[in-house]
């Protein structure tokens, strides 16, 4: 049992300060806000890809303006009404009907959707999927307008739906 004991003791040695190096490098940057030396909207342009664009689109988008968010299911920071459009992370939309961008801004018309909202990091426009091939085309088209660019994100106006 004292073999027990001091194995329990070196343990508790080891890990606590171990656990506290790594609780303060998670939570580190949030102090800054905690302490009043960095605001928390600082904070969110500085660790929050699409936070701009959320700004943007609080501050520049009609009160009834409904999103779409490719790459982004973090939409806390939206004043608007969203979804997260991942095929695979949401079933709000049936995009085995979808095989060209007409049918797309059709699919979005019929659930209201005015704007999309795209992280440029996790959904990349370059990749040959047929959402980033429509997007891609909507916007040499012009049928996409793009409202608000950044490094990170980007926030398109939707053309009508077609006939």
């Amino acid at each position: 049992t004292a073999k027990l004991g001091f194995a329990a003791a070196a343990v508790i040695a080891l890990f606590v300060p171990l656990g506290g190096w790594f609780d303060l490098w998670l939570t580190g940057p949030s102090w800054q806000v905690v302490s009043g030396s960095l605001s928390a909207d600082e904070y969110c342009s500085r660790h929050l890809d699409t936070f701009a664009a959320a700004q943007f689109a609080n501050r520049f988008l009609p009160a009834d303006a409904k999103l779409i968010t490719y790459g982004e299911p973090r939409g806390f920071y939206l004043d608007r009404d969203y979804l997260w459009g991942e095929p695979d992370h949401s079933a709000l939309l049936d995009y085995s009907k979808v095989k060209t961008r007409a049918d797309l801004w059709r699919l979005f018309a019929g659930r209201g959707i005015t704007h999309v909202l795209v992280n440029t990091r996790y959904f990349n426009l370059n990749d040959p999927g047929l959402l980033q091939t429509c997007i891609r085309e909507g916007l040499d088209s012009g049928d996409l307008q793009v409202l608000y660019e950044d490094r990170r994100a980007l926030v398109l106006s939707m053309p009508r739906a077609p006939d």
